[in-house]
């Protein structure tokens, strides 16, 4: 299995949440909004992605770089994800699940934006960061 950080590395400007890392599995606007606020504060947010469905507004809202319309050209994508770190799962193979798991078990903040019930059907909610 892939080895984990346990803590991030130090920053010449750490902000307020400096030392803090997030966990963050949003979608669209919300999750990664509020991903945004605390990577800019200074916590290190590494957001995990579906392999199977890439979020909405990596191919949506203009403008697009270059004027070219594809995955990752959107600067709506650009704007809400910047000052993170990133990686895609497959959460339907208990690998991914394993890996997610892993991941939020060495964070100090989770957070997502899923329809109700979807972290707990993965097994990703409440307890698995205390575990």
């Amino acid at each position: 299995m892939t080895e984990i950080a346990t803590r991030p590395s130090p920053r010449t400007h750490p902000g307020a949440l400096g030392g803090i890392r997030v966990v963050e599995m949003g979608f669209a606007a919300a999750g990664p909004l509020v991903g945004k606020y605390l990577a800019n504060f200074g916590a290190e947010v590494i957001r995990l992605e579906s392999r199977l469905a890439a979020d909405v507004f990596r191919t949506t809202y203009p403008p697009f770089k270059d004027g070219v319309v594809g995955p990752d050209r959107a600067a709506m994508f650009a704007f809400y994800n910047d000052g993170k770190r990133s990686a895609t799962l497959n959460l339907k193979n208990p690998n991914g699940v394993a890996l997610a798991r892993a991941l939020i078990r060495t964070a100090d903040v989770f957070v997502e934006s899923f329809t109700p019930g979807t972290v707990a059907r993965l097994g990703l909610g409440a307890g698995t960061a205390a575990s």
